[in-house]
């Protein structure tokens, strides 16, 4: 079911465009991303008709050329995984989620690369043991042991995703680079709504998506918020916005407050305040928060997959010392009123001199 389209993603920084040079180590080559196809926003997959679902992909350049001394043998490869649940971090930082899959991956690139110490390898950096993620809200797509290669040919054929033995759920699909030291993320924007049954997709509980159409807003200026949901009915939205600063997480600030939602294209329309640019050194970011709420209580946290530019729009009328009744028009309206009574007190003033 499709409920909105993606717009194609760019084909990435310039720098994963750069040609390669020879050298006797990895570390400064340039890494190749999945770069994900314009594909729905919502996918909603009914496992009682379809077991598998299918997600195409791109890659800027193939990267088949031949191993530095420093890699492992299945260095360059890519694979796939799915979330259930996204922090803050994995939108709002350089690394976006933990760069190792499992201590298994470290050992092994130990052995070839002396910039690898497992010892110095935190938990939190390795999937398999982060604190950021709970074991059942991650699962891989693709084994480790069955990483693709980075080809047009791989590219071609996509990525099938067998979701038999998958539970009920809302996912979020990344691909992932694996060439360590620097092990790369890339995510699919949308969501993927898994459900044992149509008849039972309330069961599962609100999803919802935030996409970026345009990276530039106005304060105060109408901003129609892009984006998809699947809800059962009755569910509510909250928007939220927060200042970019840093890899730390914003302060929220409520813009839409527990909204009614309904399953389709998003149809909200949000006012950055002027405050968002006050006391902001230059060029000012936000990002924003969506969270629906289902009437159970089930609630599914999204957040802008990119930061906007905020810029700063006209201020309304301010009061000054009590004196200013509004704009020009206003103004202009009431300078004859104000004739007319300074006519009325001189005249009462004469008579009462008489």
């Amino acid at each position: 079911m499709v409920l909105s389209r993606v717009p194609l993603m760019g084909l990435v920084l310039g720098v994963l465009l750069t040609p390669r040079v020879g050298s006797a180590a990895n570390g400064s080559k340039p890494r190749v991303p999945v770069v994900w196809s314009e594909g729905p926003c919502a996918t909603v997959v009914d496992r009682s008709a379809t077991t598998t679902v299918h997600f195409d992909y791109i890659v800027p350049y193939e990267d088949l050329g031949e191993l530095t001394s420093d890699e492992v043998d299945d260095s360059r490869t890519h694979q796939f995984f799915a979330f259930t649940r996204l922090d803050y971090a994995a939108f709002g930082t350089a690394q976006q989620l933990p760069p190792w899959i499992g201590r298994a991956d470290i050992d092994r690139a130990a052995v070839v690369d002396p910039e690898v110490v497992p010892e110095n390898v935190e938990p939190i950096d390795v999937l398999g043991t982060t604190t950021r993620f709970a074991a059942d809200e991650w699962l891989r797509i693709t084994a480790d042991d069955a990483r693709v290669p980075i080809s047009d040919a791989q590219a071609l054929l996509g990525v099938d995703w067998d979701v038999t033995e998958v539970p009920s759920g809302v996912y979020t699909i990344w691909g992932y680079t694996w060439e360590p030291l620097t092990n790369v993320w890339a995510g699919r924007q949308g969501f993927v709504k898994v459900v044992q049954s149509t008849a039972q997709a309330a069961e599962v509980g609100p999803a919802i998506a935030l996409l970026i159409d345009n990276s530039e807003v106005t304060t105060g200026e109408p901003y129609p918020v892009q984006g998809c949901a699947d809800v059962p009915a009755g569910s509510t939205v909250t928007i939220e916005w927060g200042v970019v600063d840093g890899p730390d997480e914003p302060q929220w600030a409520v813009l839409i407050e527990e909204a009614p939602i309904s399953t389709g294209a998003l149809a909200l329309t949000i006012e950055l305040p002027a405050e968002v640019v006050d006391g902001q050194p230059g060029q000012t970011l936000a990002r924003l928060r969506a969270t629906v709420t289902d009437p159970r209580g089930k609630q599914h946290v999204a957040y802008s997959p990119g930061s906007y530019k905020v810029i700063a729009g006209e201020r309304p009328p301010s009061d000054e010392d009590g004196c200013r009744i509004g704009g020009d028009a206003d103004l202009r309206l009431a300078a004859p009123l104000l004739v007319l009574a300074s006519i009325r007190r001189r005249r009462r003033s004469l008579g009462s001199d008489r």
